[in-house]
């Protein structure tokens, strides 16, 4: 792949995936409303997009070991959403966002771990850094009336992880993209629907208005980020292409603050920048080449 082309991936997947956090709130639904319609819009799209261009069968993995590991994946996307979203409810979105985006931190613990990699002197350096970021935009808010957002985030970081991890898994194998896409975010669809029927809770939102930012998204944080991720690990590791997690906290702070007045806190800021610093010492552009 070439490295233009990694850069502005990279790109499109930052400001994708920041703005999921300030849509989640201006939706006015729920977590539950959000990740259901978030992740069956995007099935659709995607699907329909397969059949236009391609033939039913690359749809869905060829063989049942990448099937069941896609089913596995989606639903720790639903775990990953339901727990992110719901503490957004709780805690604010720069908080939410700085917390969450530890998944490439656990990412590469995960990889090690199951001896799919060695990570690079320089690529600890810079999941470290980020993490120090991490905690210095996090401590002043470890109150007791934060803790319980906190946890759900954290939640968030850990399921996320494994899933990025197991699209890896599958990618570097020769799954295609739509084929690991496909049967992932429909098994979290079925996930999120099975978990509103157990808890009684309706997936449909309460304003008509809400329609528009359950479109948004699906077409633009799912797609635009969780789908281009899913791509560039094909030609990186799980921990480096979500390395462009790090950045959502900065991304989604600023919209936070520009489009909800959300008060910025300096620590958050210092925070914010540190761990910036840590995603750039992570990603090798040579991967692109």
């Amino acid at each position: 792949m070439r490295k233009a082309l990694g850069c502005v991936l990279i790109l499109v997947a930052w400001l994708s995936i920041s703005s999921a956090s300030v849509m989640v709130v201006l939706s006015s639904s729920s977590s539950l409303v959000c990740a259901f319609w978030r992740l069956l819009i995007a099935t659709i799209v995607i699907t329909l997009y397969s059949l236009a261009f391609k033939e039913f069968s690359s749809v869905y993995p060829k063989n049942l070991r990448a099937l069941l590991l896609s089913v596995i994946s989606g639903t720790l996307l639903a775990a990953h959403f339901l727990t992110w979203m719901e503490s957004l409810f709780y805690i604010p979105i720069s908080l939410s966002t700085t917390i969450v985006v530890l998944y490439p931190l656990v990412a590469m613990l995960y990889e090690t771990f199951l001896k799919m990699s060695r990570p690079r002197p320089l690529e600890i350096i810079g999941v470290i850094t980020a993490f120090s970021g991490t905690v210095i935009a996090v401590r002043p808010y470890l109150a007791r009336e934060s803790l319980y957002g906190s946890i759900l985030a954290f939640i968030g970081a850990l399921t996320g992880a494994a899933y990025f991890t197991i699209g890896r898994i599958l990618r570097r194998s020769a799954v295609g993209l739509v084929e690991y896409a496909v049967p992932c975010y429909a098994t979290s669809t079925i996930t999120v629907l099975a978990y509103s029927a157990l808890t009684s809770q309706s997936l449909w939102p309460s304003r008509a208005s809400s329609w528009i930012f359950l479109v948004l998204l699906a077409v633009v944080p799912m797609i635009g980020g969780h789908t281009v991720i899913n791509y560039l690990m094909k030609y990186m590791k799980s921990y480096v292409a979500t390395v462009i997690g790090f950045g959502e906290a900065p991304g989604a702070t600023i919209l936070a603050s520009l489009i909800l007045s959300q008060k910025v806190e300096l620590n958050v800021a210092i925070g914010m920048v540190v761990v910036l610093l840590g995603a750039l010492l992570t990603i090798d552009f040579r991967e692109f080449e």
